[in-house]
């Protein structure tokens, strides 16, 4: 596994997170966020693997990062509706 694809690293993530490997799975989750910031499912993954260990505060932040990039026009969900030729909604 190539350690700079963070695409890779997400999908590690979540296995770990379904294994209840909650250590791992953040430690392979942060890696991936600073690697793609603007990846909405690193940050979601992210989110859910602070969650499961009690991480509430870091669980929150990961929340309030992922709202930011799904309202501004740089999040990759707006990214991939740019490439199919839909316009993304406007606050």
């Amino acid at each position: 596994m190539d350690p700079e694809f963070p695409e890779a690293l997400i999908a590690l993530g979540r296995a770990r997170l379904a294994a209840n490997r909650h250590d791992e799975a953040i430690a392979l989750l942060e890696k991936a966020v600073q690697l793609a910031p603007q990846s909405e499912s690193a940050h979601y993954a992210l989110m859910l693997a602070y969650r499961n260990a009690g991480r509430r505060e870091d669980a929150q932040r990961q929340s309030q990062r992922l709202d930011e990039l799904q309202k501004s026009p740089e999040g990759e969900f707006t990214e991939f509706l740019k490439r199919i030729g839909e316009q993304p909604n406007q606050p």
